[in-house]
């Protein structure tokens, strides 16, 4: 027999002889037929859960996120296993003749896994796939001074105009704009930044200085 796909039965005759009926059991091995990745995002990233179906089972996520991993199978299923390249402890699992099981992942560095599993039958998986952790990177924020350009030649009494940028990958809860007065104590002045990954900012100076000495900074 070849090409075989289907179980069937099947018995061989001879003249007025012929055997007993024999079964043929084709195996099929269990396979993953889907993912459901549900993220828990670190509080620097502002970011709320999100819950996303996949046919694969590949996390990109900040470090420090958690992953509730939930595989369906195409079968009732009595082991299931993680394994992780390079070694390190499996996770075991007792998926209780449930097609469906889950598991945790921290991200913290790039990694693979793989999920191995075995039916109710005994018959293991062949191959399985493996999937990528990816990390994201917290880059630090950009801050552009947009205006004054270049030094400012002000009057005793005068208002400077202060603009800037600012640009972060997962948003600001706070900006603080940072300045000091010749060798005066540092001030500052604290901007309500709503999350926003991408703000512009202006802040005015008002400067009330009677007597200038030549030389000195504003």
């Amino acid at each position: 027999f070849q090409n075989v796909t289907e179980d069937f039965q099947y018995r061989v005759r001879i003249a007025r002889d012929e055997t007993p009926v024999y079964s043929v059991e084709v195996i099929r091995f269990p396979e993953i037929v889907g993912f459901t990745l549900t993220y828990r995002f670190p509080a620097y990233t502002g970011l709320e859960q999100r819950r996303l179906k996949s046919a694969s089972g590949d996390i990109t996520a900040p470090a420090g996120a958690e992953v509730e991993v939930e595989v369906a199978a195409d079968r009732p299923l009595a082991e299931a296993r993680v394994e992780f390249e390079g070694g390190g402890e499996p996770i075991v699992l007792n998926p209780r003749k449930a097609s469906r099981f889950q598991f945790t992942l921290r991200v913290r560095e790039a990694q693979r896994y793989r999920v191995a599993l075995v039916d109710v039958k005994g018959v293991a998986g062949q191959s399985p796939v493996w999937y990528a952790i990816k990390p994201l990177p917290d880059r630090p924020p950009t801050v552009k001074l947009e205006m004054p350009s270049d030094h400012v030649r002000a009057t005793p009494v005068a208002e400077v105009p202060v603009v800037f940028t600012a640009e972060d990958d997962y948003g600001f809860s706070q900006v603080r704009l940072r300045y000091a007065i010749d060798d005066r104590d540092e001030q500052f002045v604290d901007f309500d930044a709503g999350g926003k990954k991408f703000l512009q900012l202006e802040h005015l100076f008002q400067i009330v200085r009677p007597q200038l000495v030549i030389g000195q900074v504003q």
